[in-house]
């Protein structure tokens, strides 16, 4: 039985339908009394290549995850901070959205998914109810981006839910009707949940998630994300984060006014960065070491902070490739963010990526 779920002012409904009720009102119960939350996720990222006999290893990413009135926030690990919206400003390459919140609630309460119930079944050995549904893309807010474009494709899946307290189990999703401009072959995400304590309550939430992702020409990639430290959220004052960069280049978000189109100043850099340890959003910061000056007028002081985070982590092949983006200055009378300039680090004789070596930083919009 297909079935749009808008039937729940029924006098009388079917046993389906009304497993549907329960669990569509449990979600919305759970969102609702759900305070705000974050956690650190550590994402693993894995590539077959066309010429590859078994995929590689790429990189791995960690990253705070936040919840915060109903919207999915990210941010650096340690920085404190967890207020982006686009954690493609984060991280560049393969990653996924929604995934920790707000695809599944948005599937289970949306008004254009279609639902059909498959009955008994059990997933790991415990007993579950099983539904399948699916999301045409006219009413699906999936948005797919590729190397070849960003669209919105419609998709179908299944979710598991215990019989007796219906929390979500596990969640697995595809895209279907997927865009020719994206030239992609497939694209699927599964989510397994537990219940972990958030304030004095049990909810269910995301435990590990998997995307993966196959071109047209044959290349697949695959993610692993696992979900650890879950707590209550305080949001703590707010930053803006860099795109994506390429190293020693760095592109980063918003020129500001205050400061000069074009500058070069002295660093000195003060993170460590460990091949072994390290990982991409994690963050890095270095001291200035001379005045950034407009107009004969003082912009940013000498020893302010500048602050940024690793984008990417590449070990492959033996050497080491790092990208990294730059974000913003703190100083005792303020802070300024880079906004969308284009900036670079070189280093001064040969300095390497070490705690007191030191580098020229140029900045230009």
């Amino acid at each position: 039985m297909l079935v749009a779920l808008l039937c729940e002012g029924q006098e009388a409904l079917s046993p389906d339908l009304a497993s549907l009720v329960k669990i569509k009102g449990k979600v919305a119960q759970n969102l609702k009394q759900l305070p705000n939350f974050t956690c650190t996720e550590t994402i693993e990222r894995w590539v077959k290549r066309t010429t590859d006999h078994k995929p590689e290893m790429l990189d791995t990413v960690h990253l705070e995850v936040a919840y915060v009135d109903g919207e999915e926030l990210f941010g650096p690990p340690k920085a404190g901070r967890i207020d982006q919206p686009e954690i493609q400003k984060l991280v560049s390459g393969s990653i996924s959205k929604g995934s920790f919140a707000t695809i599944v609630s948005k599937t289970i309460l949306g008004a254009s998914t279609m639902f059909h119930d498959e009955g008994s079944s059990k997933i790991e050995g415990r007993p579950a109810e099983l539904f399948s549904f699916r999301v045409p893309i006219l009413g699906s807010g999936y948005r797919v981006t590729t190397s070849s474009g960003r669209a919105i494709a419609g998709y179908r899946g299944k979710f598991w839910v215990d019989p007796e307290t219906f929390d979500l189990m596990r969640f697995e999703m595809a895209a279907d009707d997927i865009p020719p401009i994206l030239e992609l072959a497939s694209a699927s995400e599964a989510i397994d949940y537990r219940r972990v304590n958030i304030g004095n309550s049990p909810f269910p939430l995301p435990h590990v998630s998997e995307l993966r992702m196959k071109a047209a020409q044959g290349s697949e990639i695959r993610n692993v994300t696992t979900y650890q430290d879950c707590r209550q959220f305080v949001a703590g004052s707010t930053l803006s984060f860099a795109t994506d960069s390429t190293a020693p280049s760095v592109e980063a978000p918003a020129a500001p006014s205050n400061l000069p189109d074009d500058f070069t100043v002295r660093i000195r850099w003060e993170t460590s960065i460990d091949p072994a340890s390290s990982r991409a959003g994690d963050p890095v910061s270095a001291k200035l070491l001379e005045d950034i000056k407009m107009k004969e007028a003082v912009a940013v002081p000498k020893g302010a902070k500048l602050s940024g985070h690793i984008d990417r982590l590449d070990t492959q092949g033996g050497g080491l490739a790092i990208k990294l983006v730059f974000t913003s200055f703190d100083f005792k009378a303020g802070h300024i963010e880079l906004g969308q300039r284009l900036s670079e680090i070189k280093p001064i004789g040969d300095a390497k990526l070490s705690p007191g070596a030191q580098f020229t930083f140029r900045s230009q919009r």
